[in-house]
């Protein structure tokens, strides 16, 4: 069992700016350090487990319109 931390802000460590400028500008979405965690699991007989992903603090767990389901092994928890 491995449990791995996704950021939903992937931020890039490349900047581009104008050579001796002062100031170097990041875009960012304010979710720099946001995540979830993907819990991934292989059982002792070698067969890989659905991935089970956990939110922090989720409030509302996410519905999906009638006659539409989350791909099999979905899983939420907070």
């Amino acid at each position: 069992m491995d449990e791995t931390p996704v950021y939903f802000d992937m931020c890039g460590g490349d900047t581009h700016t104008i050579k001796g400028s002062k100031d170097v500008l990041q875009k960012s979405t304010g979710h720099d350090k946001t995540r979830f965690t993907v819990v991934l699991a292989v059982s002792a007989s070698g067969v890989k487990l659905p991935p089970m992903l956990i939110f922090k603090n989720l409030k509302n767990i996410p519905t999906l319109p009638a006659g539409k389901s989350w791909p099999s092994g979905r899983t939420f928890g907070t």
